[in-house]
């Protein structure tokens, strides 16, 4: 058998694999009864709901990157009547486009995985220019909050306040991104987006206080205990990795950050606020003091009317 042969055939047992071990969650998943014995080492109840979280990161992997023509080829001649592969995909990724959007032709299902992660929003980085830590911005006045999408070029800054999607680390998430940025270096032709989202959060998380502060905003959730793991993903995803330019004269997310954080009024109101506002009792006392104030001032007011109406 020569090599050509050899790939084919590994090609075509790992795409029959993939089909299969989606359509086992998708019956799990609407409660069909499964094919196989509940003690079956892969597909039986009793293993499935261990293998299927290491199976997703698997196929993720871009040495073992099955092709979306081989899967809908294999799907046309298969019983199980699966009516659209990318479909099927989703479902066993818990993926969601958002209504209206169309995702065109896809090759691989990272690629699909990439266009569905990034399918809304504009964000671009600016490449002159690095975004300051979290922690840092909100001392300069910035508010964080969690946008109603999944993409990752959903950010926008607007009114002192930074948008994000939410990102959901768990065990496969560093394994996920160490895949994803490689594949669009190698097809240059989809876009960097998700380079462009690491190296961004890389930027914005320098410390486990920066994580802190995203997860009490609800744009970082999972079940990594540790903040200081968390910020080591998306440092070491971008130790060996590049980010191109784009051209053209845009003013980004990045710039429009800079820029408010260098204006001193809004680094004053954020610290009046942290130092009055943030303490209960210290609020307290300066409520009663500008009471007393009021007070006092009224009292004058009223000592002056008097002394001139007589």
């Amino acid at each position: 058998m020569c090599k050509r042969d050899e790939f084919l055939k590994v090609m075509i047992v790992d795409s029959c694999f993939a089909l299969e071990i989606m359509l086992a969650a998708k019956r799990s998943a609407v409660g069909q009864r499964s094919e196989y014995d509940s003690h079956d080492p892969i597909f039986g109840v009793e293993r499935k709901n261990h293998f299927v979280p290491v199976l997703k990161r698997d196929i993720l992997l871009l040495e073992n990157e099955p092709q979306l023509l081989a899967l809908t080829i294999l799907a046309t001649i298969d019983e199980s009547r699966i009516k659209d592969v990318k479909t099927l995909t989703k479902a066993f990724y818990n993926l969601s486009l958002p209504e209206g959007r169309i995702i065109g032709k896809c090759f691989h299902i990272l690629d699909l995985y990439i266009k569905i992660l990034t399918s809304k929003g504009v964000y671009l980085p600016s490449y002159e220019e690095n975004v300051q830590p979290a922690t840092e911005l909100r001392n300069a006045g910035v508010s964080f909050c969690k946008n109603g999408t999944i993409s990752f070029r959903d950010i926008r800054f607007n009114g002192g306040i930074l948008y994000l999607p939410q990102v959901e680390i768990n065990d496969n998430t560093e394994s996920s991104l160490l895949n994803l940025v490689p594949f669009e270096r190698l097809h240059v032709t989809n876009g960097n987006e998700m380079t462009v989202y690491v190296f961004f959060m890389n930027d914005l998380i320098n410390t486990a206080d920066d994580v802190a502060l995203l997860r009490t905003k609800e744009i970082i959730k999972g079940w990594v205990d540790i903040d200081e793991n968390i910020f080591k993903i998306f440092n070491n995803i971008t130790k060996e990795a590049t980010l191109g330019g784009f051209t053209g004269n845009i003013v980004t997310v990045d710039s429009k950050l800079n820029t408010y954080c260098k204006k001193r009024m809004h680094r004053r109101r954020e610290n009046f606020v942290e130092k009055y506002f943030k303490n209960p009792w210290v609020s307290t006392s300066l409520l009663g003091g500008l009471i007393l104030l009021a007070l006092i001032v009224i009292q004058i007011v009223y000592t002056m009317l008097q002394y001139y109406n007589v």
